[in-house]
């Protein structure tokens, strides 16, 4: 069964243990492109700075363009490394994340038939409850870090992350 334009919803069956328990209509037409550039380059045998950049359009969500600057320093005969690096990020929700539904219908002696479950997030029934319709996320996150090995058998890190 498909509502609507045939051409634009998509019926997803939900399976556990190899038995359909659920089927949902979900939409298509939901597109996602990108490109992606990255440039690294060792300035000396120790030191190394990379770039990365992503472009990323969404349908549904518009466009994004994420980053990530890093950098790394080796000192005492590569024993020691010196590492930070500054990106951005950018995440949609999933299909399933805004489209997955579940009721749940049980009988109840003495009140009736009583129906549970969750609704999907672009539904009449998430509308009526107040509940916003999910959106993109962004993040800035920055990383600190330093590497030791001492010696062949050994080795250790200590890392500093601050994602926002």
């Amino acid at each position: 069964m498909f509502l609507g334009d045939a051409g634009k919803y998509e019926l997803d069956r939900i399976e556990v243990n190899g038995k359909a328990v659920a089927l949902q209509v979900i939409p298509l037409g939901i597109r996602r492109f990108w490109g992606l550039s990255e440039f690294g380059f060792d300035f000396t045998e120790n030191f190394l700075i990379d770039a990365t950049g992503r472009l990323e359009n969404y349908s549904d969500f518009g466009d994004a363009f994420v980053y990530k600057l890093s950098s790394r320093y080796k000192l005492a005969d590569d024993r020691v490394t010196v590492r930070g690096s500054f990106s951005t990020g950018f995440r949609a929700p999933s299909l399933h994340q805004i489209y997955s539904q579940k009721a749940q219908y049980s009988f109840v002696p003495g009140q009736g038939i009583q129906v549970s479950g969750l609704v999907n997030n672009v539904s009449r029934e998430a509308n009526l409850l107040g509940v916003p319709k999910l959106d993109a996320e962004t993040s800035t996150n920055l990383t600190f870090g330093i590497g030791v090995n001492p010696n062949d058998n050994l080795s250790f890190t200590v890392d500093y992350y601050d994602n926002q």
